[in-house]
């Protein structure tokens, strides 16, 4: 387990300017696309880089909505009416695209 906590750093520590990059950009896209998806009722869409979280003050239909989200793929956490997604600091645009049009169905 120490070599591979050896080899996450360097990865890390070498590419750490383009993972940040990365999650400023997608990040950003993410919280735009979210913000324009229709929710059932008034959702609210924050976010800070890669932690993002969308309220829709329904426990149920949150729970619907990252059950879904699973089954086709997509990792979504829904804790009490709070959905949470947390991307991958090297996800690639044309799968987080994918990702959010499963979301959005």
């Amino acid at each position: 387990m120490g070599q591979l906590l050896a080899t996450r750093h360097r990865y890390l520590t070498r590419h750490r300017n383009k993972l940040l990059k990365n999650a400023t950009q997608l990040g950003q896209y993410f919280l735009t696309r979210l913000s324009q998806m229709s929710f059932k009722g008034k959702a609210t869409v924050r976010g800070k880089g890669f932690a993002i979280g969308i309220e829709v003050k329904d426990e149920d239909y949150a729970s619907e909505i990252g059950d879904t989200c699973r089954e086709n793929g997509v990792l979504v956490s829904a804790e009490s009416d709070v959905l949470m997604i947390f991307p991958a600091l090297t996800i690639t645009r044309e799968t987080a695209q994918r990702g959010l049009d499963i979301f959005e169905k």
